[in-house]
């Protein structure tokens, strides 16, 4: 049995005191005096089963809420955030995932966005575009069940697709999804860094933080992406999001180099980001942007690059030549190779790498914060098929 201030079984990210402790032992204090023989049997299943659905979705989907759903007069109502959609349609989840990314982007980018794109050569279309042309060519293709509906491996596009749409969904119902953020990824100059932003922010979302952007407007410093703020402990951390940027590849013009030829290269990235002075320890992530060939078999290559490019990075010392730290309290390297996979071909699936550095000038402020991270790394790319039920509404 975990200590009142152990991390709680569940996996939760909270302290066992604050998270299944009371409702256990209520339920032990209930059967010491007997008492459970007087709750009906079918009450205390159901606690039981809520209990369980809880850890379950906590472990497989992270700390993001669960989706708010209802059902009325033959439609299905869903709450994202303030905002309440409705439609007749959607038959599971990722019937409104389909649904909701063409919302937000269409009301951003205006009617006539998608149809440009479209009258554009293949290579020259947006991401997005080409993302959603390899979605609809699978569906085409795919055979449906005996429900009814379209079931198959999805491909590197595919991917690509529906976790955008899932993370524009998981920031928009957990925090605010940034005007700026969206517009910015209509601009495919603009759209790789504005698409690691994004999904940075619904990682740390499911990693149980709540998110504030920075505003861009304020030139007065040099600022991090956003301010995060761990639930369970109320400790407050920047953090700063970086992707490297290759010919051919999310957006970028030219031909894609060969695979054999990159190599990691985040030198620069990782100094422009030690840069920006926050007031509060700093947590960089950075995505290497490499095929997934690359990354799969040089892992060893991977961590000696890192730890050759960290002594160059913020030397640390300050003006009276006193060492202070290295200027970042955590690195978090990343690649999400969904883009280098055509249409057709299997989506490789994104790998995580966490850094933490001795000294660092403002450390982590505890000991959960990089454990929770690296729980979100892990369950990145998983998308919940079907709407949550209930347990109290199954007999």
């Amino acid at each position: 049995m975990p200590e009142r201030n152990d991390p709680c079984h569940c996996g939760s990210g909270k302290k066992y005191k604050k998270c299944h402790l009371p409702r256990e032992e209520a339920l032990r204090l209930a059967e010491a005096r007997g008492q459970n023989r007087e709750i009906p049997p079918l009450i205390l299943q159901k606690f039981r089963a809520m209990q369980q659905a809880d850890e379950e979705y906590i472990a497989t989907y992270g700390h993001s809420r669960q989706t708010v759903h209802g059902d009325f007069q033959g439609y299905k109502f869903v709450a994202v955030g303030g905002t309440l959609h409705y439609s007749d349609k959607w038959r599971n989840f990722t019937d409104f995932l389909l649904y909701f990314i063409k919302k937000i982007l269409g009301d951003a980018f205006g009617p006539d966005w998608y149809t440009r794109e479209r009258a554009k050569p293949p290579e020259a279309r947006h991401p997005i575009v080409r993302w959603y042309e390899a979605f609809c060519e699978l569906g085409a293709r795919t055979e449906r069940n005996e429900l009814g509906l379209l079931e198959s491996e999805p491909d590197g596009p595919t991917k690509a697709y529906i976790n955008l749409a899932y993370d524009l969904y998981v920031v928009g119902d957990n925090a605010r999804l940034q005007k700026e953020v969206i517009q910015r990824l209509r601009d495919s100059s603009n759209f790789q860094g504005a698409r690691y932003e994004l999904a940075v922010a619904a990682l740390m979302v499911r990693a149980g933080f709540t998110i504030d952007f920075e505003d861009e407007s304020d030139n007065s410093r040099r600022h991090a992406e956003f301010v995060a703020t761990h639930r369970e402990t109320g400790a407050r951390v920047a953090v700063e999001a970086k992707s490297r940027r290759r010919s051919g590849v999310m957006g970028w013009v030219g031909p894609r180099q060969d695979p054999a030829a990159i190599r990691l290269s985040i030198d620069e990235l990782f100094r422009d980001a030690c840069a920006k002075d926050p007031d509060l320890p700093l947590v960089i992530f950075i995505d290497a942007n490499m095929p997934p060939e690359m990354a799969t078999g040089q892992l060893e290559n991977w961590t000696k690059e890192l730890q050759d490019t960290l002594p160059r990075v913020g030397h640390g010392f300050g003006e009276a030549g006193v060492f202070e730290g290295v200027p970042f309290a955590l690195l978090v390297v990343t690649n999400t190779p969904y883009d280098y996979a055509r249409a057709g071909e299997p989506g490789a699936d994104g790998i995580g790498y966490t850094s933490q550095p001795v000294p660092a000038k403002l450390p982590l402020p505890n000991g959960l914060i990089r454990p929770a991270i690296e729980k979100a790394l892990q369950q990145y790319g998983n998308i919940p098929q079907d709407f949550p039920v209930d347990p109290r509404d199954v007999d």
